[in-house]
């Protein structure tokens, strides 16, 4: 069976750049529509996460239901013992839009319906990252289903790169620390709690060694930073990487990414 690198032609580097532009641009200007319309700077937090619910919501909730402030619950129920009392709670979570049952007992969802957690600021401070990633940390000593996504779960370009468990992003706005000290930490004591995080006022967008990708391509790394079309390449990674049965759309920015990096190595 041929791979899709050997099937699909490379497109003009021009061509290719000049396209994911216009599209990166368009996504802005839709997160910044929203945000005008929501964001209170008086409001603690919870905007971001209504600002980023309503982008995603736009452009993957075909496939997810998005939900606020929600928590998780498990098949042995160890999230109870795990997590301290009101610590249980996600800024945004989505869901798979196929989960059976589709269940919300107390603001708590089933871990295995869940496709990813994201965690939500305006901006990346050192000690609110600290807590991030001690909060994904937690969800390593919680298991979920084996196949839990069917039969499906293993077609597509990526196979090999999927991750077994709802992945863990991080979404900032902007970033206040200094890049040395964001850097210490994402590879620190909770180096291996996160897979994605995006800053999108510096336009990167960190992969982190959790990911399959990361291993394969880049033996050794912590992370990895990627560069430009933030928007467009943190919802390309997470829909990529996770297990799902959903008609996947993504091969065409795939083939765009790939004529950049081509032709970059060609230089």
């Amino acid at each position: 069976m041929s791979k899709p690198s050997d099937r699909y032609k490379y497109l003009e580097p021009k061509e290719a750049e000049k396209l994911l532009d216009a599209i990166e641009e368009q996504l802005k200007t839709r997160f910044q529509e929203i945000r005008h319309k929501v964001y209170n700077p008086n409001t603690k937090g919870y905007d971001y996460e209504e600002i980023l619910k309503q982008f995603l919501e736009d452009y993957l909730g075909g496939a997810f239901d998005f939900l606020i402030r929600v928590g998780i619950l498990d098949a042995e129920l160890k999230a109870n013992s795990i997590f301290k009392p009101k610590e249980n709670e996600f800024d945004l979570i989505a869901t798979y839009k196929n989960a059976i049952p589709k269940l919300v007992y107390h603001r708590l969802v089933p871990y295995d319906s869940v496709a990813f957690i994201i965690e939500v600021k305006q901006t990346l401070k050192l000690p609110e990252l600290k807590k991030d990633l001690l909060k994904f940390d937690k969800l390593n000593k919680l298991q979920v289903a084996d196949n839990r996504t069917g039969i499906y779960a293993s077609s597509g370009v990526f196979t090999s790169f999927k991750v077994k468990r709802p992945l863990r992003f991080l979404f900032y706005y902007e970033a206040e620390a200094k890049v040395e000290k964001i850097f210490q930490i994402l590879e620190g004591e909770y180096g291996k709690s996160w897979d994605v995080c995006v800053v999108l006022k510096d336009e990167v967008v960190f992969l982190n060694s959790t990911l399959p990708y990361v291993q394969e391509r880049w033996k050794g790394a912590h992370f990895v930073r990627d560069f430009d079309y933030p928007l467009l390449k943190g919802m390309f990674f997470t829909c990529i990487f996770i297990e799902g049965n959903f008609v996947d759309s993504w091969l065409i920015f795939w083939n765009l990414f790939r004529s950049l990096i081509h032709s970059a190595k060609k230089l």
